[in-house]
């Protein structure tokens, strides 16, 4: 049931702010996750800049057949 009341109000939203970052955020539960995992040589990173904004950036590399890198939020603290 909550899954469905969950599709729905995403359906509804036209909008919706998952994050609002300021120059004090804490982006310790946000993860990088480059094509290193399978050989490849991509690299990202994730930041605060100095007006607040949360900056994913980094070189996405096609050597060794890779070819990614993403940001992750991890919804659950890290213990």
């Amino acid at each position: 049931m909550k899954h469905l009341i969950l599709l729905i109000f995403l359906i509804t939203q036209t909008s919706m702010t998952l994050f609002n970052f300021d120059s004090k955020s804490d982006i310790s539960n946000w993860r990088i996750v480059d094509d290193v995992v399978m050989g490849g040589r991509s690299n990202g990173a994730f930041k605060i800049n100095d007006s607040g904004n949360g900056i994913f950036l980094g070189d996405v590399s096609l050597e060794n057949n890779g070819g990614f890198s993403m940001v992750q939020y991890g919804f659950i603290p890290k213990k």
